[in-house]
């Protein structure tokens, strides 16, 4: 399972949460938003890899291999490739690598958080999945029928966020969210820190480009010009 398809199925999860009646819903916007922005991220850095690297250098392979006359060139063009595709995916970095291992990890660990607070719902929709066996099985329900039903799903919904409120409020799940809202924003900060320095200092200019996709709305920019004038006035101080 890719990181993509786990906060996909935050997704899902979200919506489950969304169908429920809570009184203190608003504590789960955070984590909705999170979510979005954890995945437009993912989103980004794979379409970066698939189409603005590997398939580009792939074609240049292609092209090259055609021209070759003999298995020497063939291995220095492969060569190239590989070695063209590693830096261009910021893998030969161990500086990016390392920001890129944090940020899979708080990714990683966020999916499996609401995944484990979700679970609390699936009760309500296991009831609502009785009710509807019961309507097959037994012919179309009564009106009676009907209403005893929705009398027990009311109660279950009921149940369900009382003790989700309950499981906010005892483990701290606001403050959770955020703790992963400000480890994510401060990782990705460094990551487009850092790929502003490298595309200008070591000339990766394609590295650029993903800079622009993961600030596409200008939303760090200003947090980005604020380290890039702490830098330099460290770099002043230095001297």
């Amino acid at each position: 399972t890719t990181l993509s398809d786990l906060l996909c199925n935050v997704w899902i999860y979200n919506k489950a949460a969304k169908q429920v009646s809570l009184h203190a819903a608003k504590w789960f916007a955070g984590a909705f938003t999170l979510r979005q922005r954890m995945l437009n991220f993912v989103q980004n850095i794979q379409y970066y890899m698939m189409f603005e690297v590997m398939e580009p250098t792939w074609h240049a392979l292609d092209k090259n291999l055609k021209s070759a006359s003999n298995i020497d060139e063939v291995l220095r063009h492969h060569t190239s490739f590989l070695d063209n595709c590693l830096k261009d995916c910021m893998l030969t970095n161990p500086e990016l690598l390392k920001i890129f291992s944090k940020l899979m990890s708080v990714c990683v660990m966020f999916t499996n958080c609401m995944q484990r607070f979700t679970q609390s719902m699936e009760v309500e929709n296991e009831m609502g999945r009785l009710t509807l066996e019961h309507g097959t099985m037994r012919g179309p329900p009564t009106q009676t029928e009907l209403l005893e039903e929705s009398a027990k799903k009311k109660l279950t919904s009921k149940l369900v966020a009382e003790h989700i409120d309950a499981l906010h409020t005892t483990t701290g799940f606001e403050g959770t969210i955020n703790k992963f809202d400000s480890n994510f924003s401060t990782h990705l900060l460094d990551l487009l820190d850092k790929l502003s320095v490298y595309s200008t200092n070591d000339c990766e200019h394609s590295m650029i480009n993903i800079i622009y996709r993961l600030d596409f709305n200008g939303f760090y920019t200003e947090r980005l010009e604020r380290l890039s004038a702490e830098r330099r006035q460290r770099s002043k101080s230095t001297r």
